[in-house]
C-alpha cells in the first residue's frame, strides 16, 4: 500500500509539471521597431511643366530656375530646361537635351553603365557616368552623374543628375522619387464659347 501511495504521488507529480511551463525555454517577443520616415520622403513638393506637360515631385530643400521662352520661340524650338539645386538636376528637352551627354567625356567623366529603365511607362536609356575628379578642375572630389533619355510626342527629354559620391545614399533616393514620381498629364481642353 506504501509503494502505490507513494508511486500515485510520483505519477501527480509528474503530470503536474506537465501542465507548468518551463521558464527557461519562453521566448520573450522581440520588441517591434517603429519604421522611421527617410528624409527623402517628407517635404516634397510638386513641379508641373505646362508646355509639356509634365509633373514629378522633389525634395523641398531644393530650388530651381527654369527657362522661360517666348511664344514664339517656344513653338519654333520647343527646348526647355529646368534645373535644380544644391545638386545639378535638370530636365531638358529638344536642342538643350542633346548638348548635356555630349560633354561628359570631356569633363573628365567614365561611363560606368547603360540599362533600360521606363518613366511613366515610356521606355528610356539610363548611363552612369563618374569621375574620381584627378586633374578635373571643374570638380574637386568623386561625382557621378546619371542620365536618362527617352521620346515622348517626338520630344526629346534627358533627365540628368549630377551628384556627390560621398552623398550617393541620400542623392539616389531623392533622385529615385523623382523618377517614379515623373508623369505626364494629359492638358485639359480649353473650353470654346
Amino acid at each position: 500500500m506504501l509503494i502505490l501511495l507513494i508511486g500515485g504521488y510520483f505519477v501527480i507529480q509528474s503530470a503536474n509539471k506537465e501542465d507548468v511551463p518551463d521558464i527557461t525555454k519562453i521566448i520573450t517577443p522581440t520588441p517591434t521597431l517603429t519604421p522611421t520616415v527617410s528624409p527623402t520622403t517628407i517635404n516634397l513638393k510638386t513641379y508641373v511643366n505646362t508646355h509639356l506637360d509634365f509633373t514629378f515631385k522633389y525634395p523641398a530643400s531644393y530650388t530651381y530656375e527654369q527657362s522661360t521662352y517666348t511664344s514664339e520661340e517656344w513653338n519654333k524650338y520647343r527646348s526647355f530646361s529646368v534645373t535644380f539645386k544644391p545638386v545639378d538636376f535638370a530636365v531638358e528637352t529638344n536642342a538643350t537635351a542633346s548638348l548635356s551627354i555630349l560633354t561628359h567625356a570631356f569633363e573628365g567623366y567614365t561611363k560606368l553603365a547603360t540599362d533600360k529603365v521606363t518613366v511613366d511607362g515610356v521606355e528610356a536609356i539610363k548611363e552612369t557616368w563618374q569621375t574620381d575628379a584627378t586633374g578635373v578642375e571643374l570638380y574637386k572630389e568623386p561625382m557621378k552623374i546619371i542620365d536618362i533619355k527617352f521620346t515622348k510626342n517626338s520630344d526629346v527629354y534627358v533627365v540628368f543628375f549630377n551628384y556627390k559620391v560621398a552623398d550617393e545614399k541620400i542623392e539616389l533616393a531623392n533622385f529615385n522619387n523623382i523618377l517614379t514620381s515623373f508623369k505626364f498629364i494629359v492638358p485639359t481642353p480649353t473650353p470654346t464659347p
